[in-house]
């Protein structure tokens, strides 16, 4: 697709390669599951409620990356209190819990479609589910707070579309981590839609380790992010960053792209 590549060349051409060697630079895997949304919304749709969430509750935080980006300022912030204790717990249980798929170990998506097993770069676990109800009341909690466009090549502006339905749900256990990498960006079949924002949702605490880190191409200045029940961390997907290794217990956190309405670009 025509606007992948565009944005495949956007990101090469802004990076020092010699830099990145030891790292794999991941691309979108942009084909749908095959699965049927009626298997599931049955199965979620009772678990985030708008008539159980106050949109008071939500506070946001920015990330000061200042140490890593001293010319810019890239998009990075916190939003707390997405989703309560309770609906993290049962969005854990709905992962578990799945009778047509299960936890499986995480692949690289590496372009084209394609995926590797490279468990020198990532050995967590992750499960990938397509839930519109799901990311539709996540979308409509916090979508006054997210960038209501996104700016492209040539002042080109794509307004705010929706949250990717497609829910990577990611389990980590002791010793397990995502070393440095970027997220690719999202796109739809048909060039309507593409992700330029990372959304991560964190659903349980009582672990060591497991922050989200942003890092210089260096590796010598870290931003760590602590995980918390209901806190939404939100970022350009171009940032380098690290699901740093669980030293004790287990880390459940959802990761998915916010999505902005492309056209045939």
């Amino acid at each position: 697709m025509l606007f992948v590549k565009n944005i495949r060349n956007f990101y090469h051409s802004n990076l020092n390669l010699s830099f990145v060697s030891n790292y794999i630079l991941r691309q979108p895997s942009i084909k749908f599951s095959t699965r049927k949304f009626k298997d599931y919304i049955m199965e979620s749709k009772d678990i985030l409620k708008p008539g159980s969430f106050d949109i008071k509750s939500l506070t946001i935080t920015p990330i000061d990356l200042s140490s890593i980006y001293k010319d810019t300022k890239p998009l990075a912030f916190i939003i707390d209190n997405v989703c309560t204790p309770e609906e993290c717990n049962s969005l854990i249980q709905l992962s578990e819990n799945d009778p047509n798929s299960k936890y499986e170990d995480a692949l690289l998506n590496i372009g084209g479609g394609k995926q590797i097993s490279a468990k020198d770069q990532r050995n967590n676990l992750r499960y990938i589910r397509d839930d519109y109800a799901i990311s539709s009341e996540i979308f409509n909690r916090i979508s006054h707070l997210l960038p209501l466009s996104w700016k492209w090549k040539n002042n080109t502006s794509f307004p705010l579309s929706c949250l990717n339905e497609r829910l990577r749900f990611l389990k980590y256990r002791k010793g397990e981590r995502f070393k440095p990498h970027m997220d690719g960006n999202y796109a739809r079949d048909d060039g309507s839609e593409a992700s330029f924002v990372t959304l991560q949702l964190y659903l349980n605490e009582g672990f060591q380790g497991g922050e989200t880190t942003f890092l210089d191409w260096a590796l010598e200045n870290k931003v760590p992010v602590i995980p918390k029940p209901g806190r939404a961390l939100i970022f350009e997907h171009k940032l380098l960053h690290e699901g740093s290794e669980i030293l004790d217990g287990i880390k459940y956190v959802i990761r998915t792209d916010i999505m902005y309405k492309t056209g045939n670009v």
